[in-house]
């Protein structure tokens, strides 16, 4: 669908989706952790554990949401023969596809 040379943008949206998916990742195991287990030890930090996460979360949602519009500006900026292309692609006519791309 884009040209295959992935440039920074690319780089810079996998950062923002690695990070939202870190942090998911973190608040599953601070849940696991003030719910498992060792319950009576981490239950009176459980208040803490999700004040924190209320406060990095917005911020952290809407870096990724306005660097988005990063990889929206790009897709826009598609030329009609990039947009041919993909169609060409879609339908199975590659050796046209391939024409438009160039």
């Amino acid at each position: 669908m884009f040209s295959i040379d992935k440039g920074d943008w690319w780089c810079d949206l996998h950062r923002y989706d690695l990070l939202l998916q870190l942090i998911e990742a973190l608040e599953k195991c601070m849940y696991n952790v003030y719910e498992g287990t060792v319950k009576f030890f981490f239950i009176r930090n459980k208040s803490t554990y999700c004040e924190w996460l209320n406060r990095i979360r917005i911020p952290i949602i809407l870096t990724a949401v306005r660097n988005c519009n990063q990889y929206l500006m790009h897709a826009c900026s598609l030329g009609q023969a990039e947009i041919q292309a993909c169609g060409h692609e879609a339908a199975g006519n590659l050796e046209q596809a391939a024409y438009e791309y160039k």
